[in-house]
């Protein structure tokens, strides 16, 4: 028994000098900062309290067999800082003291990562981060690359997305730099925000912030050229800025920029105007009725459309049979059945018996196509001009009792002819001018005096025509 028992202490001494060759965390084991860093107050100072890391037991003891190394980094670096001194320490029980730890440069909001391996043959890392400290001498800085132009969501024509990179003292980029820069409105003359998809934080990469969806809700104009004491300023100077910031980091402000407001068209421009001739009625018995309208256009107008309405008076226009037998127009022939109703229409009786035979009416057509009746297109231009010919109109019905004809008319038709005629003449204003609305990107009416420029587009400008008169409104 004592030999056994002396020969199981000689293998606890051994295997305890084979844990010191190899030394490992035992199981359970973490690791804590039991001194964090605190940063230096003179710039290129060394930390001016240098952090110490303990491996502890699961018991919470320090695991004084552990002689392995620890390598200090810093974790969370805003500046693109360097570590400097000695970064790697041993474990002396338990324990590693750093001594010499120096950021260079400086800034706020480091944080410093230590990491442990147990054995060099089977590692069994562990981890810890510090606290947050600054160090003294802040040397990179926040500078905008490129100046926003931010837009209303809804309109992103002419949109510059700002670009925010960490530089050092002499204006070099530091593209190992990844702090997250975070935009906010610094000046805001309407009460603007950043629209809710907007995305006003963005994590730096390669040292540069990129700020690609930033959207205004309200617009903001600034104080137009051309203003004179005579004049008064023909907008108001509302312009916004942005600032910059990222932790460890002075903010920096953008120059000013303007939000073009969303411009809405309430009124279209026109040059055409509609002509409605008098209505002409066509009265007749069972043979039909005959009826010209004349003298609604000029010989030459321009005639965008012509289209013919024919209503027709409930003599007794309700039953089987009891229908519009033919419509026919001079220029044009019969007019095909598929473009008007022949009727019978129910109801449709006794108008001239009750007096109704300007009311108790029913229709037969509405804008039946009568161009090419009353004009022919013009072989050098291409456009259809009147001619000043009269329209003529012939009808008929196919039966009818003749209950109660109006003025002894047993067909009796109201025509009324409408016509779109353009005014585009040379140098005449517009029939029709337009009105525009200036709205926020909220929906919201714009309400700061903004001049509005009329002009052609090219695309749409196919005879190079040039636009005169007032060009502008307020």
């Amino acid at each position: 028994v004592g030999r056994a028992v002396g020969g199981w202490w000689a293998v606890l001494f051994v295997g305890g000098l084979l844990g010191g060759v190899l030394p490992r965390a035992a199981d359970g084991a973490s690791m804590v900062v039991s001194t964090q860093p605190v940063g230096n107050t003179i710039k290129g100072r060394m930390l001016e309290t240098q952090p110490m890391v303990t491996v502890l037991l699961d018991d919470g003891r320090p695991d004084v067999s552990n002689s392995g190394m620890v390598t200090a980094s810093l974790g969370v670096n805003p500046t693109a800082a360097a570590l400097s001194g000695h970064t790697e320490v041993r474990l002396y029980n338990g324990v590693a003291t750093f001594t010499d730890l120096a950021v260079y440069p400086g800034g706020q909001d480091f944080q410093m990562k230590f990491t442990a391996a147990s054995s060099a043959a089977a590692p069994e890392p562990l981890e810890v981060m510090s606290g947050r400290f600054s160090a003294a001498g802040q040397e990179a800085r926040l500078s905008i690359v490129t100046q926003p132009r931010i837009t209303l969501d809804a309109d992103r024509r002419g949109a510059v997305a700002p670009v925010v990179a960490v530089v050092d003292e002499a204006g070099r980029e530091l593209p190992m730099a990844t702090p997250t820069v975070h935009a906010s409105i610094t000046r805001n003359p309407n009460a603007g925000a950043f629209t809710p998809h907007s995305v006003a934080s963005v994590p730096a990469v390669g040292g540069r912030a990129t700020f690609g969806s930033l959207w205004m809700t309200r617009a903001a104009t600034a104080n137009e050229p051309g203003a004179t004491a005579e004049t008064g300023p023909r907008g108001y100077d509302e312009t916004y800025t942005l600032s910059f910031s990222a932790p460890g980091f002075a903010a920096v402000e953008s120059r000013q920029f303007d939000v073009s407001p969303l411009l809405r068209v309430t009124r279209q421009p026109s040059s055409d105007r509609i002509v409605s001739a008098p209505p002409v009625w066509c009265e007749g018995g069972g043979e039909g009725c005959a009826a010209v309208v004349s003298g609604y256009l000029r010989a030459g107008d321009v005639v965008r459309s012509a289209g013919l309405d024919i209503d027709v008076s409930c003599t007794d226009l309700d039953s089987p049979g009891e229908v519009v037998r033919f419509v026919e127009v001079g220029g044009l022939g019969v007019i095909p059945k598929s473009l008007y109703d022949e009727g019978p229409w129910e109801g449709c009786a006794f108008a001239g018996c009750r007096g109704e035979c300007d009311t108790n009416l029913r229709s037969v057509a509405r804008g039946i196509d009568v161009s090419h009746a009353v004009g022919m297109v013009d072989p050098r231009t291409g456009i259809f001009r009147a001619d000043g010919r009269d329209l003529s109109v012939r009808m008929a019905l196919n039966a009818s009792s003749n209950i109660c004809p109006c003025g002894g008319a047993q067909l009796r038709a109201r025509l009324t002819l409408r016509l779109t005629v353009s005014e585009a003449v040379q140098g005449a204003a517009l029939w029709v001018q337009p009105t525009l609305s200036l709205l926020n990107g909220d929906g919201t009416p714009y309400l700061q005096p903004t001049t509005v420029v009329a002009s052609m587009i090219d695309e749409a400008n196919p005879a190079a025509s040039e636009l005169g008169g007032g060009l502008e409104a307020v």
